[in-house]
């Protein structure tokens, strides 16, 4: 499947696709310097796939690639606003997957 940039900048790089299971997933990757001398944090945010009729609803949008066309133009306010916390308030229970890697 296609992934779709969400953002892209200050070692920070978001971006969205759809899995084999019909899961809209939100992959994160941050390579900034963090606490305790960790190198890199990683997560997933995911709507479950019986979750995704839903999520189109509450965006306006028609079907699933108008929504990653709207995940796109609203890269920045989502990312910044915290990609859980967006689907949340949308009604959206999404799952979440995290790692956080540190210097050995």
């Amino acid at each position: 499947m296609a992934d779709y940039t969400l953002w892209s900048r200050d070692r920070l790089h978001v971006w969205a696709s759809w899995d084999e299971g019909g899961r809209l997933v939100i992959h994160g990757e941050d390579l900034q310097p963090g606490l305790f001398g960790a190198t890199e944090y990683e997560y997933a945010v995911a709507v479950p796939a019986s979750d995704v009729p839903a999520l189109i609803s509450a965006l306006g949008v028609q079907t699933a690639d108008d929504v990653m066309a709207y995940l796109q133009a609203n890269g920045q306010s989502i990312v910044e606003g915290d990609e859980r916390a967006w689907l949340e308030g949308l009604g959206i229970t999404p799952e979440f997957w995290s790692r956080i890697e540190f210097d050995d």
